[in-house]
């Protein structure tokens, strides 16, 4: 393709892809596709192109968060219609794509927010794309509910997931694989290319293994809510650590894992099989105070976010800032640590073809990123969405 083709075109940044860093390139965009890349910076452009200059900014794929409750004073459980508020405001922290999160809640609210996702996108939006709903709970084990209503629970039933489908806006499901029936339900949705994800479980080894034979390809924020590991028995955990099928999901924000975990765990995994979540809740972007998390009142001090007993209810934190702490508890290069807001996600959602690496034929999400990694610009389909003041 010619310049003259392209309505976009980004130069003189370094390039990063999951293997590869181009210094002083050039990315070129066009119908919100890009449409190719150079490993030098083009000078030359006809009048109807946009040109950014980075002065040698580092470019990197849209940020990609599979675990958002909400943020910005809504709740995604509590207000199905609020994704399009909260994805509007993602970009500032460079999530180009999420899957909203719904907590524990009954079918009418899943459905609801089934119907916003498909059919209530606003004319014009312009934000973070959702991807599809994850669904967190209702299987999950009583004895792991954490922030979740414990009465709100239910065993795995066929006829409770009837309608969920990805075409129907179910694109992801966190459960518990020990609980009666949930082999059953695992590979319903996994036939139907929804992603599943082990968490809030109490599972043995030898259960967890069952679930991954049934279809889980997850682990849902690993080690919080779940058994704990021990020498004798693994656990859950010690089978999502072990087996190379299995990707994890992080909340790095130095509250839920302690630093040197995320760092054994990066040694154990690499980051082609770790995706950072931020499982924020209403409280992302907000200050201290009581918000909800479905029908609980959630209180935010200190960067953490607790019910009233003390435990912890999701997070605070953005994506771009977990990034920042991973790679500074982790030591890995830049490069290797984005792959976890980046290429990771992708994959486990089986669109690394779309999202979440800068190649032809991609989706024109980018982030522009100064060298302390803070957000600079935010390009969603090739349009600019953020730019820092």
């Amino acid at each position: 393709m010619s310049t003259e083709e392209a309505k976009l075109l980004l130069r003189n940044v370094s390039i990063y892809q999951p293997d590869d860093v181009i210094e002083n390139g050039t990315v070129i965009v066009s119908g919100g596709r890009i449409i190719d890349i150079k490993a030098s910076s083009i000078q030359e452009g006809s009048t109807d192109i946009q040109i950014y200059d980075g002065h040698g900014l580092n470019l990197t794929p849209g940020f990609v968060d599979l675990q958002i409750n909400g943020g910005f004073g809504w709740d995604f459980t509590s207000d199905p219609g609020s994704i399009w508020q909260v994805g509007s405001m993602l970009p500032q922290y460079g999530v180009t794509s999420f899957l909203p999160t719904l907590i524990t809640t009954d079918a009418i609210t899943i459905h609801k927010a089934q119907e916003m996702l498909m059919n209530h996108r606003p004319e014009g939006y312009d934000g973070a794309e959702p991807l599809g709903l994850h669904i967190e709970g209702p299987f999950l084990n009583p004895l792991k509910h954490g922030a979740h209503l414990k009465e709100l629970l239910k065993k795995p039933s066929l006829n409770f997931i009837r309608n969920w489908k990805v075409t129907n806006g179910v694109r992801m499901v966190t459960l518990a694989p020990e609980l009666d029936q949930a082999q059953n339900v695992i590979q319903i949705l996994n036939e139907r290319g929804i992603i599943v994800s082990a968490g809030h479980t109490n599972a043995t080894f030898s259960q967890a293994m069952a679930g991954f034979n049934a279809g889980i390809s997850c682990g849902t924020h690993l080690f919080n809510a779940m058994r704990p590991l021990h020498h004798r028995e693994p656990g859950i955990i010690g089978a999502l650590l072990e087996d190379e099928r299995c990707s994890l999901g992080l909340i790095v924000d130095g509250i839920h894992i302690h630093p040197t975990i995320v760092n054994l765990v990066y040694r154990l995994k690499g980051c082609e099989k770790i995706f950072l979540v931020t499982d924020a809740i209403a409280a992302l972007g907000k200050e201290n105070g009581v918000y909800k998390l479905s029908d609980q009142e959630i209180f935010v001090s200190d960067g953490a976010a607790r019910l009233a007993d003390g435990r912890l209810a999701g997070s605070v934190i953005s994506l771009d800032r977990a990034f920042r702490n991973f790679i500074s508890f982790t030591h890995c290069a830049p490069q290797e640590g984005l792959k976890t807001i980046t290429s990771t996600p992708a994959n486990v959602l089986n669109l690394s073809g779309e999202i979440g690496k800068i190649a032809v034929g991609a989706r024109a999400d980018f982030v522009i990123m100064d060298d302390a990694w803070q957000v600079v610009r935010t390009y969603i389909n090739g349009k600019l969405i953020y730019k820092k003041d």
